[in-house]
């Protein structure tokens, strides 16, 4: 599949993960399912109705990406052809379509450089680089964030060396900072000085 169509994906895919739950956050679940006054015979599409219709194509996203086939989703009752409804029990609480949206679109976050576009995960990258800290004002310490997740840290980083190339995965550490000590299976590069230091 050409690189431009799944550069395509994952772009309109990152701004619908970080636009739509902005566009929602201080609804209340009522609000999640008010319809605009329209022509009764084709009522428009309510929060509810668009959050669950993006989380049905997740997969199908993730197939097409990955050039695997997939079924049409249009039967789906939040697929194309399915039309919003007034019951709040069709649906999702509001957290519980956020979350599954925001989650669905993690790859959205792993960027290509040097023009920080989305990583086409068609493509095998020739080495992962993880900055292990911000260097940027009132930045919160690295030790606090990531209180009780080493062990989630470590497996992610396990999870990342099976799809990094030959270059490996990095890591760049604060000087002074003893939080990544324990990690492994990561080649830790020490950065000093202002921000924007070790900034990757």
């Amino acid at each position: 599949m050409a690189t431009p169509l799944i550069d395509g994906f994952l772009f309109a895919w990152t701004k619908n993960q970080d636009y739509a739950p902005r566009l929602v956050a201080d609804l209340t679940e009522e609000q999640m399912i008010l319809q605009p006054a329209t022509d009764p015979s084709a009522p428009a599409n309510h929060p509810a109705w668009v959050l669950s219709h993006l989380n049905v194509y997740i997969p199908i996203i993730n197939s097409i990406i990955k050039g695997e086939p997939f079924e049409d989703p249009k039967p789906h009752r939040f697929g194309m052809l399915s039309k919003p409804t007034s019951d709040p029990s069709a649906y999702q609480s509001k957290e519980e379509l956020v979350a599954l949206l925001s989650t669905g679109g993690w790859f959205g976050f792993i960027k290509q450089r040097p023009f920080d576009v989305p990583a086409n995960p068609a493509l095998s990258p020739r080495s992962i680089h993880i900055s292990g800290f911000n260097s940027a004002p009132l930045s919160p310490e690295t030790s606090v964030v990531l209180s009780g997740r080493m062990d989630a840290l470590q497996l992610g980083i396990d999870a990342l060396a099976k799809i990094s190339g030959a270059g490996g995965v990095h890591l760049g550490v604060q000087q002074g900072d003893g939080t990544f000590d324990g990690v492994t299976g990561v080649n830790k590069t020490t950065f000093s000085g202002p921000h924007p230091a070790g900034n990757v």
